[in-house]
């Protein structure tokens, strides 16, 4: 089995400044491919959602 390899505190350092960098360029780079982002969708909400309807369809 495969072990996960032990990274330093820099190279996740490293990580949070790509991630960073990919973010802040997002919408340029989606005018460029002419796509749009996804909205923001409030996770909680929709599971909440879910389990309403899955339990009102459950019960008729």
């Amino acid at each position: 089995m495969r072990k996960l390899k032990n990274h330093t505190e820099a190279q996740h350092i490293v990580l949070a400044e790509l991630l960073s960098t990919i973010e802040t360029q997002l919408p340029s780079l989606a005018d460029v491919l002419e796509i749009t982002a996804p909205k923001n969708l409030d996770s909680d909400a929709l599971m909440a959602e879910a389990q309403h309807l899955c339990f009102n369809k459950h019960w008729r």
